[in-house]
């Protein structure tokens, strides 16, 4: 892991518990959805957990097909929570 994904990673665990900041996404259809940083870092954990459980490991190399912005930025975050 390098110095920036490890930066990253105490960033998100720092703010996790945080119910108020967090993030907005705009979804195709100019959706604006609020997600806390605790939602953002929850939902992370959970596609991490479900990757893991199908075998994937540290290192291994993935690409992924999304249908929506949302699940691409959970997903972003439970690479580095690894």
């Amino acid at each position: 892991m390098n110095e920036s994904e490890s930066a990253l990673i105490q960033a998100v665990r720092d703010v996790r518990e945080n119910h108020v900041h967090g993030v907005t996404l705009i979804t195709g259809d100019r959706q604006e959805r609020f997600y806390s940083y605790k939602q953002v870092f929850d939902n992370a954990l959970m596609y991490l957990h479900t990757l893991q459980a199908h075998g994937i490991r540290a290192g291994d190399e993935l690409v992924f097909q999304l249908n929506d912005d949302e699940s691409e930025h959970f997903i972003f975050y439970s690479g580095p929570a690894y």
